[in-house]
């Protein structure tokens, strides 16, 4: 959808399926919380049967960092993401500027 189709969206009263954000948040932590005892687990098995380091270790590591950093920075758009629908519903204004912006932004890119 481009920058000029969002602008003629309308809102009825039916509104679009979307997950509340508590709901979401709630779903990112649990899976985060469950894919960290995995990993804990799998260390301490390791630790307590004294395996030596291998390559996969490495790359469920690896995973395991990946996976941090999505969730913080999947935790960190929420609030825009959120925010911008609030906006298109007519909820809550715009950002204070953003008329400025867009303008700025049409003359320098178009």
């Amino acid at each position: 959808m481009s920058t000029d189709e969002l602008s003629d969206v309308s809102w009825d009263e039916v509104k679009p399926a979307t997950m509340s954000r508590r709901h979401l948040e709630g779903v990112n932590t649990a899976m985060l919380v469950l894919a960290s005892l995995a990993y804990i687990a799998r260390l301490l098995v390791r630790y307590c049967k004294r395996k030596p380091f291998e390559s996969h270790g490495f790359f469920c590591g690896a995973a395991f960092v990946c996976f941090v950093a999505m969730y913080v920075m999947y935790i960190r758009e929420n609030n825009p993401l959120y925010r911008a629908e609030r906006v298109q519903r007519g909820d809550v204004p715009a950002y204070a500027g953003i008329r400025k912006y867009i303008l700025f932004s049409a003359q320098t890119h178009g």
